[in-house]
């Protein structure tokens, strides 16, 4: 008996998302995670990566599996991507991949006339220069980007040959990492 097209790729998705329950409930354990944290650090240390200096193969791999854990886990490894991008058995949204030069085209063409030969902002450097009344000078300050860093020690080596400085990283090293 022949099943509904539809009806039979919802199944067929349906089943191999099942099938994929325990990969999935794998990745996302906590146990699992240290477990897979900790063999990551082993390697670091064994393979001499960063120097091969437990504190630093920790500190990096603190840093990194907050990002890099979810990123496998709702990304790569994922049923949906599995199921959907390396089997076929879903049907995720059309994409269309765009391309940058077509955009930046149609952006520099929407762009006002007097703007469109790039002199635009050194034209304007001209006009002011050459206005008689003097403006009045503006100080500022933009901060951007901040990244606050909770081990921060004050005090600490700014140049301490870990990948982090700044923060009670044990003794210095003799040798870069």
């Amino acid at each position: 008996m022949k099943l509904v097209p539809r009806f039979e790729n919802s199944l067929t998705c349906g089943m191999c998302s099942a099938a994929l329950w325990p990969l999935d409930t794998f990745l996302t354990n906590k146990t699992i995670r240290k477990g897979l944290e900790w063999v990551t650090t082993e390697y670091c240390e064994k393979d001499h990566i960063y120097g091969g200096i437990h504190s630093v193969c920790q500190g990096a791999i603190d840093i990194m599996a907050d990002s890099v854990m979810p990123s496998i886990e709702s990304g790569i490894f994922s049923p949906q991507r599995i199921c959907d991008e390396h089997f076929g058995f879903c049907s995720s949204p059309h994409i269309t991949e765009l391309s940058a030069e077509s955009y930046v085209a149609k952006r520099l063409s929407a762009k006002p006339e007097n703007t469109k030969d790039n002199q635009f902002v050194n034209n304007l450097y001209k006009k002011i220069a050459a206005d008689p009344n003097p403006r009045p000078i503006r100080r500022s300050i933009q901060i951007s980007d901040l990244h606050i860093d909770f081990k921060y020690k004050v005090g600490a080596a700014t140049q301490c040959n870990f990948p982090i400085c700044c923060r009670d990283n044990g003794p210095t090293l003799v040798e870069a990492w």
